[in-house]
């Protein structure tokens, strides 16, 4: 081996950790299937749009609500997960901006198990979203749970 080709080559070596392309923490789940994940308690759903938003569409029947833009999301969050930073926990916002920034957020901070709810409550190019897919809502401030299954 020539002494260049050793040296792109252990440059190389040393730069691998940074450069690895391990599985993300981060998947993607339509609202219908991350209804019924939830159900069944294979993760924590969680609404992370306003309360105004709340007020205007409703909270989908298991989701738990917990502003994004609250002092007290963080502690929410972790009450939600028992402190768990590996547990699943699926998010929705409206339209999925919000809810796939706050997942890069959470991977960033050790979450390991992140649901994106990217078609949102709303619709987006993802899909139709919660509401026009007709799935269970209730008021906000009232317990989630479903009601209706």
């Amino acid at each position: 081996m020539n002494r260049r080709l050793f040296l792109y080559a252990a440059a190389a070596a040393a730069f691998a950790p940074v450069c690895s392309f391990a599985e993300s923490p981060i998947r993607e789940m339509g609202a219908a299937e991350a209804r019924e994940a939830a159900i069944a308690g294979d993760l924590v759903l969680l609404d992370i749009r306003r309360p105004d938003e709340w007020a205007q569409t409703g909270v989908g029947d298991v989701a738990l609500e917990a502003d994004m833009t609250s002092e007290d999301f963080g502690r929410i969050l972790f009450e939600a997960v028992d402190g768990d930073r590996n547990k699943p926990v699926a998010l929705i916002c409206r339209t999925g901006a919000r809810s796939s920034y706050l997942s890069d957020v959470l991977a960033k901070n050790g979450f390991t198990n992140i649901v994106n709810v990217r078609e949102g409550m709303a619709g987006s190019s993802a899909g139709d979203g919660w509401v026009k897919k007709g799935l269970p809502l209730r008021q906000a401030g009232e317990e989630a749970g479903c009601r209706t299954c």
